[in-house]
């Protein structure tokens, strides 16, 4: 015991473990016989269920992307039909065979193309060859569909005239000259009858037209002008959902994998393949109806067919009393179950151990302990203990201080393993080091900002632009809404929940502190299938907005300019002519004493010259200003808006008053942005206003020497703003407009235009009484010595 005790902690716990094991094993030799068999049949199950599951999320996965190809190609396909410009001709590749039906030849210039078929009962107009000219831009759509998703057989649209474009190209030779598609199952399944919500349906099994066998189809309906044009649909041949998921593992002698539709229909059985007798031919048989359906293995059926997923068994017919152990697993996002069936005797036989070789075998273990123990303790426990040391030494980064060790072969391959490992471990330490510098630098590249964010909007990580233009120095703030709302909670309009309860990618546009943002969210998803993070993109688009607006305003002003510059080009020479007319009336007549004649000349003089003012003032609107600061007329702007507006003025009986001191109206500035900031709050005004209301609009210049500023009031009694809308009615998106005809951006664009110009601009309102803006904007040196300019000129 002496000598014992001196042993290497190695040594004692081999001593401990000899001991202990060879009592334990004898005691506990009954119990682990009779537990052997239950949880290797537990394990077995277990490891069914989720080859199960894993083979059912497969082919969802493979589902769902294709039912997004014929989604998107069916949105293209709606978009290509609205284009006017093909011609009403066909190319040289479309050509009528000896039936009659009209067919696609490949072409050197374009090899790889879609297949046409057009029956031959189908009369060719000029509609249905603008249709074949249209869908052939659906080429390029198909062919990336097939680079994207291999399990598709044929995409393709058909149309209510008889139409099928398919890819990739096929002899179309197998249909009858007058074949319909729109009485195939995949046309049928998806038309506005069967089909009134217009989702994407798939149809139950058929035989492939084209005789490749046995297939499903995704059907999309296309609809122009709310009437059904035709259909888009993508097709999965049903030997390629066995090839590429149900045939690539192994489940023993008596093992099964079958797809089920949830009312028992069979999508996929290796017992049941129904021979291919006609094109079309629907799969129909229903695992109830088989001969081996016996009440037990119904009611196991049942079960699989209506839980989520799980496992169930049922006895054979043959009165053995044998069982067959079904896993099932819904596929998700379609109707149908995966099941795995196998025989349980099968699995259950491979963990059975006889208790007579078990007991031989623990009197050979016992006897194997006794005989090498001393060796044992001897060759491998002080070899065993340096090893400990030197791999101690290398998780404390002393990657070189490992020798070799003498003794058995295994020891010293491990020791050869351990210096082996010892010489490289850093090498490798530093590559990820320098790998984690590669990506620390990539995050730190992106613009924006970018941040890792836990589910409750703590800040994981931020980027070094992201950091920089939100003015964050040091240590940030702990939660991201403590940044963008000051501690508040989650931000208004944050897609952090709905990521993490829909545990997919999400985008939001949010308006934070006068600034708009875009958002986009992603998910990182753990082992648990649990939203663990989440990657939080946000850019900052104000200015880019406030572009898009103001390159509309010129847009808006640019189609008045020619609409203008059109009717003045055609009333030009009418005017002239009566311009004309009434200079010689007027000459003629002015020898004679007729009052009324000459009243009607200048009348209609007049109103030639007001009708000339009226299309000048309108292309003088809508001309596109430079850049730059120059000496604006604010009464023109304000009244060739006013002119713009008229109708509505005197639709609604809306009067308008204005004064300005001095007029005209001057001010040295940008005169683009004037235009919008003062039809934005007119336009405001006239909504505003019920039948016979005012707008007054007054102008003055307020202070003296350098704090002197241009004051401009607009005020309408209309039905005026609440007291709570009041602070918001400068958000961005904020709108009250029962229509939802306005962005809820106007106010705000207003704003920040006057602000850029260095004014601002202030807003007063009375429920029932009416709503004023005031805007200020500052005269600069330049502006004052106009202003003097003008002044002196004027006197």
């Amino acid at each position: 015991m002496k000598n014992l005790v001196r042993k290497s902690l190695v040594t004692n716990i081999l001593i401990v473990f000899i001991l202990f094991n060879a009592i334990s094993l004898l005691v506990f030799t009954f119990f682990v016989i009779q537990q052997d068999k239950q949880t290797a049949r537990r394990n077995v199950e277990s490891s069914l269920l989720e080859l199960a599951s894993e083979k059912a999320n497969s082919i969802s996965m493979i589902m769902k992307n294709v039912a997004y190809e014929a989604e998107n190609t069916a949105t293209w396909a709606e978009k290509y039909i609205t284009d006017t410009d093909r011609g009403d001709t066909l190319s040289d590749e479309y050509y009528f065979n000896n039936l009659g039906t009209l067919m696609r030849k490949k072409s050197e210039k374009e090899p790889d193309c879609s297949a046409v078929f057009f029956p031959a009962n189908q009369e060719l107009t000029s509609d249905a060859i603008r249709v074949i000219n249209l869908t052939e831009k659906l080429d390029a759509r198909f062919q990336e569909v097939k680079q994207r998703q291999d399990t598709v057989r044929w995409i393709y649209i058909s149309t209510e005239e008889g139409l099928l474009r398919c890819y990739p190209y096929f002899g179309m030779g197998v249909f009858m000259p007058n074949h319909q598609q729109k009485e195939d199952p995949f046309y049928v399944d998806a038309n506005e009858q069967n089909n009134p919500e217009r989702k994407t349906i798939w149809t139950k099994p058929y035989v492939d037209y084209l005789g490749t066998g046995w297939l499903i189809s995704c059907s999309h309906p296309v609809y122009y002008k709310n009437s059904l044009f035709g259909v888009v649909s993508a097709d999965i041949g049903i030997s390629t959902l066995r090839e590429k998921f149900l045939t690539d593992f192994n489940l023993g002698e008596s093992g099964l994998i079958y797809l089920l539709s949830e009312n028992g229909d069979i999508i996929f059985h290796p017992k049941y393949v129904t021979p291919v007798t006609k094109q079309g031919q629907l799969f129909l048989d229903n695992i109830f109806d088989k001969e081996e359906t016996n009440e037990s293995k119904r009611k196991a059926l049942n079960i699989a067919l209506s839980e989520e997923k799980g496992m169930t068994s049922y006895a054979l017919a043959d009165g053995s009393g044998s069982l067959r152990t079904l896993a099932f697993a819904p596929v998700k996002g379609m109707p149908w179950r995966l099941v795995l069936e196998i025989d349980r005797s099968e699995y259950t036989a491979i963990h059975r151990i006889e208790r007579n070789n078990f007991l031989i075998f623990l009197l050979f273990l016992f006897a194997a302990i006794l005989i090498f123990g001393f060796i044992l303790l001897k060759k491998y426990s002080k070899p065993m203990n340096e090893l400990v040391n030197q791999a101690k030494g290398i998780a404390s980064g002393n990657f070189r201080e490992t020798k070799h060790l003498e003794g058995y072969s295994e020891i010293e391959t491990l020791s050869d393993a351990f210096c082996f490992m010892s010489e490289h471990v850093e090498e490798y330490t530093e590559s990820l080091l320098e790998k984690n510098r590669e990506i620390e630098s990539i995050f730190n590249s992106i613009s924006g900002i970018l941040m890792i964010v836990t589910p409750d909007g703590e800040i994981r990580m931020m980027n070094k632009k992201g950091k920089r233009l939100l003015g964050l120095l040091g240590n940030y703030k702990r939660y991201c809404y403590d940044i963008f709302s000051n501690g508040e909670g989650i931000c208004k309009g944050c897609k952090i929940r709905e990521v993490i309860t829909g545990k997919e990618s999400a985008y939001a546009r949010m308006a934070i502190d006068g600034e708009i943002y875009n958002n986009a969210y992603y998910p990182i998803i753990n082992r648990n299938n649990e939203v663990e993070e989440i990657v939080v993109f946000s850019q900052r688009v104000t200015k880019s907005i406030l572009m898009e607006k103001e390159l509309q305003q010129a847009e808006k002003l640019a189609g008045i300019g020619q609409i203008s510059s059109a009717i003045a080009h055609e009333l030009k020479n009418p005017l002239t002519v009566i311009k004309g007319s009434m200079y010689l009336l007027d000459a003629y007549t002015r020898t004679e004493e007729e009052c009324e004649v000459k009243e009607i000349i200048k009348t209609v003089s007049e109103t030639v010259k007001e009708a000339e003012k009226v299309i000048y003032s309108l292309l003088d609107f809508s001309a596109r200003e430079e850049d730059k600061d120059v000496l604006v007329d604010m009464t023109k702007i304000i009244n060739q808006i006013l002119l713009l507006n008229n109708r509505d003025c005197i639709r609604y009986g809306i009067l308008i008053e204005k004064h300005f001191e001095p007029d005209p109206f001057l001010y040295y500035g940008k005169a683009e942005p004037l235009k919008n900031i003062f039809q934005n709050i007119i336009a405001n005004a006239i909504k505003a206003l019920n039948e016979g209301g005012k707008i007054k609009i007054n102008g003055c210049v307020e202070g003296e020497g350098g704090n002197k500023k241009v004051r401009i009031r607009i005020e309408d009694d209309g039905i005026g703003i609440p007291s709570e809308n009041l602070e918001k009615i400068f958000t961005p998106f904020f709108t009250t407009d029962q229509l939802e005809s306005g962005t809820g951006l106007g106010l705000w664009i207003t704003k920040m235009l006057v602000e850029k110009m260095g004014g601002k601009i202030e807003v007063e309102s009375q429920v029932g009484i009416g709503t004023a803006f005031i805007l200020y904007f500052p005269i600069s040196e330049k502006g004052t010595n106009y202003e003097l300019q003008h002044a002196d000129s004027s006197s």
